[in-house]
């Protein structure tokens, strides 16, 4: 029998049956072996985010993945979430010494900002959902600097899920980054205007590719595949995108993921001239985009990667209790970790117990808890970072 597993929980004894790409692309012989030292799953750690494993043939392993993988969760997001805060308060600091010194009339460098980066791309393998809340530490006032930081959380994600080598989610993310750096040679009042832009405002918003364009090729050690995605993310899957009107499988994947992940950021920010939609509004939008801005199984792919009910949501529950979502469940999107914030007469909880929804409510003469709908951003007054932060 196969088990999938990440390979974050590889050790020694497991037979691995199958991989998450096909074999020809590794440099693996043999189709299926079993782990015998650490250096095995550092190879497999080169290719693959999952394999899967013959429970049958590898005795060790079934009981390792009883405790790890079938109840649902990984590594718990309370594990993961003080190291996912540093490494994102590190990056937040850089990137805003970056842009200070780009402002002043320095060169764009990225060595250090790399470094973090990597950590960044390993916690976001190690477990989504950590890195997933801190999407949440937005605000109107801070949004230009948070939206590039949020944008790459997302698009490791998706890379994750799409299958991505981690030098490949290196490069995404670093995109990411810095695919609006050009806006810094813009004045601030025009990024936040809250009324309606000017043709020659238009223009000039436009040609931030151009300038981002500049920054980069000016950049030490910058690869291809970065600049590719600033130059592109703006292109349009129909062909009606700028700067090129470029369509389809010319727009680089990176780029049309970046797209996409750029798009969501927006829509679920708060912004000095709009409200952030919620979670379900804006996948209904790119839903809707579907094979017009985005290609259709990208969309598909990155709803899938965040849920139905996805991390750091407000929800509420058919006891009438709120809650915010800490962590999906593997085995069910419908039944992730959640932590109590309101009671079912909608007053705030002495204490916040975490539930996971696989298990909870199983006892005899218990309710069984469910989600019934997602709530909007800030419903009763709720910041859900004041909880789990």
């Amino acid at each position: 029998m196969e088990k999938k597993v990440s390979v974050d929980y590889l050790k020694p004894g497991m037979y691995i049956s199958n991989l998450d790409r096909p074999w020809v692309d590794t440099d693996f012989l043999f189709q299926g072996f079993l782990i015998k030292t650490q250096g095995d799953i550092d190879k497999l750690k080169e290719y693959c985010t999952y394999v899967f494993i013959d429970v049958e043939r590898g005795a060790p392993a079934e009981a390792y993945l009883t405790e790890n993988i079938e109840s649902g969760i990984s590594i718990k997001v309370e594990e993961e979430l003080p190291k996912a805060k540093a490494t994102y308060n590190r990056l937040t600091e850089e990137f805003n010494n970056i842009i200070d010194k780009l402002k002043s009339g320095g060169k764009l460098n990225i060595e250090t900002i790399q470094k973090d980066l990597h950590l960044l791309v390993d916690g976001g393998l190690r477990n989504n959902d950590a890195y997933l809340l801190l999407t949440k530490l937005k605000t109107k006032d801070n949004y230009t600097y948070t939206h590039c930081l949020s944008s790459s959380i997302f698009g490791i994600i998706m890379g994750k899920q799409m299958g991505l080598r981690k030098e490949q989610l290196q490069e995404l993310a670093l995109g990411c980054m810095f695919f609006d750096i050009g806006k810094i040679k813009y004045p601030n009042e025009l990024l936040v205007k809250t009324g309606p832009l000017t043709d020659e405002e238009i223009s000039l918003i436009k040609n931030h590719v151009n300038d981002s364009i500049e920054i980069l090729k000016n950049t030490h050690g910058i690869q291809q595949s970065v600049i590719d995605v600033a130059l592109n993310h703006h292109e349009r899957f129909n062909g009606t995108g700028y700067p090129a009107g470029k369509k389809g499988s010319e727009i680089p994947l990176f780029a049309r993921i970046a797209g996409i992940v750029d798009t969501y950021d927006a829509l679920t920010s708060l912004r000095i001239y709009h409200k952030q939609c919620s979670h379900e509004h804006a996948i209904k939008e790119l839903y809707s985009l579907r094979d017009i801005d985005f290609q259709a199984d990208l969309v598909e792919m990155f709803i899938q990667c965040l849920g139905i009910y996805p991390t750091g949501a407000l929800v509420e529950l058919n006891t009438g209790e709120v809650a915010v979502v800490l962590q999906q469940n593997m085995i069910s999107r419908l039944k992730p970790r959640i932590m109590l914030i309101l009671n079912r007469k909608k007053e705030f909880n002495n204490y916040f117990p975490i539930i996971n929804l696989l298990t909870a409510g199983h006892g005899k003469n218990e309710k069984q808890l469910e989600i019934i709908k997602t709530l909007e951003p800030g419903a009763y007054g709720i910041n859900p970072a004041e909880f789990y932060l």
